[in-house]
């Protein structure tokens, strides 16, 4: 899970909702299969949607959705192109295809080693994390990481290359004093060392052969997707038209999505995939945060994950170096540390770019030393 509580005590409540919508559904413009797990901004950079897994998004028609948003939406996936569609309808559904990213990433994948539980992958990837609070963007994060999975099942650790952090100090402070130390998320997405097949056998999925849905307690969670050249796994941790809630001294989160999308740039036996064959993830929470007699205010947050290069190596060679890295990727620095400037080169690597509406330069300050 990408988001904590302290000592969180879990259970399930009914959610409903008394709004109106403008539907909308985004599918792909070669398949036409629908587009789960969407990110949906406004132009101010507010996070107001992701899609389900029939690739619906509803957004609010209320007054105050047309003076704010104008009406123009913006995308944001880690496998699509983004795109910028003018909502002019509240009345019925539109549909929009959207273009997949050229796979470059994916081209890294030539030749797969015979991998044993004495191995340690090692994945250099490119990731970024941004939140939302009350309506408006807090931080942006991003960088370029090398990641240190041993297959024994030892707890992942991490090296920090290059990275960036920008600010919304303001927003932060206000963020603060409702979480206080309470609240702690990752800023990468969760990796699994277990195979997908075994993932994929805890759950219910339906048969089928390219396009498969996922079931819990009878309702659709989320999608297996096989495609010619890679795996698209989609999953909703939280049930629809339900809540996750928690309450730790006074204060609350409410949980009303965690979408997790994940790509294999392989084609194999499920049995025969594991995080060697990773070649992006995205992981998004949409939720509610308050303390005592606060009001409940909205919550996002958004991860991303991109592998540029991947190799083995032994414990030998980790056990002489592994002292260096760190584990806890809850921990953000306090300033932006690069040598290089890693974000001019997303084109050629086939990584969406930075979403413009985020607006980085104007909204937040890059924090350096």
């Amino acid at each position: 899970m990408m988001i904590r509580l302290f000592s969180i005590l879990l259970t399930y409540i009914l959610f409903l909702g008394d709004n109106s919508y403008a539907q909308i559904q985004f599918i792909d413009s070669l398949s036409g299969q629908p587009i789960a797990a969407m990110n949906v901004f406004n132009l101010d950079g507010m996070l107001i949607g992701t899609t389900t897994v029939n690739g619906h998004v509803g957004l609010l028609t209320t007054n105050s959705f047309e003076k704010n948003f104008s009406n123009y939406v913006v995308t944001d996936h880690i496998a699509y192109k983004p795109v910028r569609i003018f909502v002019d309808d509240f009345e019925n559904t539109q549909v929009y295809k959207v273009i997949p990213m050229t796979k470059n990433i994916s081209e890294v994948v030539i030749q797969r080693p015979s991998l044993s539980k004495d191995d340690v992958i090692k994945l250099s990837c490119y990731y970024r994390s941004f939140d939302n609070y009350d309506q408006n963007n807090r931080y942006y994060f991003d960088g370029i990481i090398d990641c240190y999975i041993p297959l024994s099942g030892t707890a992942p650790k991490y090296e920090l290359i290059d990275y960036r952090i920008f600010l919304n100090d303001s927003v932060h402070h206000d963020f603060k004093k409702v979480t206080g130390n309470f609240l702690s998320f990752s800023f990468l997405p969760e990796i699994s060392i277990e195979n997908l097949g075994t993932r994929l056998s805890k759950l219910d999925v339906d048969d089928g052969a390219s396009y498969r849905y996922i079931r819990k307690e009878d309702a659709i969670v989320g999608h297996l997707k096989e495609q010619t050249d890679n795996i698209e796994l989609y999953l909703d941790k939280v049930k629809p038209d339900s809540v996750l809630r928690s309450k730790l001294f006074g204060f609350e989160l409410q949980i009303f999505e965690e979408k997790v999308y994940e790509v294999y740039g392989i084609k194999q036996q499920l049995e025969a995939i594991n995080v060697y064959d990773l070649e992006r993830i995205s992981e998004t929470l949409i939720s509610k945060i308050k303390r005592g007699k606060m009001e409940l205010m909205p919550y996002e947050v958004s991860t991303q994950l991109y592998v540029l290069n991947r190799k083995m190596i032994t414990q030998k060679e980790y056990k002489t170096f592994q002292k260096k890295l760190f584990k806890n990727i809850r921990r953000l620095p306090e300033t932006s540390d690069f040598k290089n400037k890693y974000w001019e080169n997303f084109a050629m690597q086939g990584i969406p770019e930075v979403p413009q509406q985020l607006q980085l330069d104007s909204k937040m300050e890059l924090l350096f030393q």
